[in-house]
């Protein structure tokens, strides 16, 4: 969705809108998954999450449109990298206070760019969730720091109610996904 977005609606566009479909989508999935959601987990990360969230939605508004546009290419490109390391097993232990920092900076960059997609599978899964469980734990984690953030957006000026309605719809459209 980012690249789509982004084309449609520039750059500027890209934080606010797949924040508030990432809200809905979120919900849908910690509903599902509620009897699995790590508390522990979530316990350690909100703190970090929240203020990672509100930092990166005001960095939102002080970086220049062109840094942003370089940022989410970057984003785009780490994604990929992301995804081959992810499949050589490389396997690290995680304690549950690792989501104080991690929840941090996943909050932190995606207030600036949008979204960092599966980003901290690795040290869910490597703190030993397991499908429902990890499923669960990152949308209620998801779905709060993307309150924080909407919440951000709208009091820096960057959530206007045209991205609200277009991020809405991308929400809706993630339902049947989910």
């Amino acid at each position: 969705m980012i690249p789509i977005v982004g084309l449609f609606l520039g750059t500027v566009a890209i934080p606010p809108i797949i924040t508030t479909g990432a809200i809905l989508g979120n919900a849908e999935r910690a509903v599902a998954e509620r009897q699995k959601i790590n508390w522990t987990v979530i316990y350690w990360e909100l703190p970090g999450a929240i203020i990672g969230a509100c930092l990166g939605a005001f960095m939102l508004t002080k970086i220049p449109v062109g840094w942003l546009s370089l940022l989410v290419g970057l984003f785009l490109v780490i994604s990929g990298i992301n995804l081959i390391i992810k499949n050589q097993n490389q396997s690290f232990t995680v304690h549950a206070w690792y989501s104080l920092p991690a929840g941090f900076i996943y909050s932190f960059l995606p207030g600036i760019i949008g979204s960092m997609g599966p980003l901290l599978a690795p040290f869910y899964l490597n703190y030993g969730l397991e499908k429902e469980e990890l499923l669960g734990t990152q949308a209620m984690n998801r779905m709060v720091v993307h309150i924080v953030k909407a919440n951000a957006y709208t009091v820096f000026g960057t959530l206007s109610c045209h991205y609200f309605g277009y991020g809405i719809l991308i929400g809706i459209a993630a339902f049947p996904g989910n």
